[in-house]
């Protein structure tokens, strides 16, 4: 966990089998202030959110194990609305993006760390740019369905 709360980014959700990948993702959102939490495969994740995880963002694999990442992201936009990111090898990518509704990018596994961590914090910015638009209460697909009320003027 980050040390203070005035730098805390956010709870991101790393969902994938490649070792050296999510270890490298995870100490570089670690030190850009986010917390981590690394499932191995599809059923560990959905098992952490069953357990009551509220990521609020979630970086997915797209080959898991158990089942696909696209899969996933599906059971993901369900019941939980917060951004994702789908990750796959060279040459997935266009096919991804047209079999993916809903991811707010997919990426390749060969970007730089500080390449994913732009986009993992753009994917938060939009996230929160669509909450501070939303109804109050109502839930935003893409959105971590938190309840963001926008600011009201004080009365002078």
């Amino acid at each position: 966990m980050p040390d203070s709360r005035s730098s805390y980014r956010g709870h991101a959700l790393l969902v994938g089998n490649d070792q050296q990948f999510f270890d490298a993702l995870s100490q570089t959102l670690r030190k850009a202030h986010f917390a981590v939490t690394h499932a191995e495969s599809a059923e560990a994740a959905v098992v952490l959110l069953a357990a009551s995880l509220q990521p609020d963002i979630a970086v997915i694999d797209a080959w898991l194990p158990d089942e696909t990442g696209i899969q996933l992201a599906s059971k993901l936009r369900q019941t939980r609305h917060c951004p994702f990111i789908l990750f796959t090898e060279r040459g997935e990518i266009e096919a991804m993006k047209k079999s993916v509704p809903g991811a707010f990018a997919c990426l390749d596994k060969s970007m730089t760390s500080a390449a994913i961590l732009k986009t993992v914090q753009a994917a938060m910015r939009h996230a929160t740019e669509q909450e501070s638009h939303a109804v109050p209460g109502k839930k935003l697909a893409g959105t971590t369905g938190r309840k963001r009320y926008p600011a009201v003027p004080r009365s002078r």
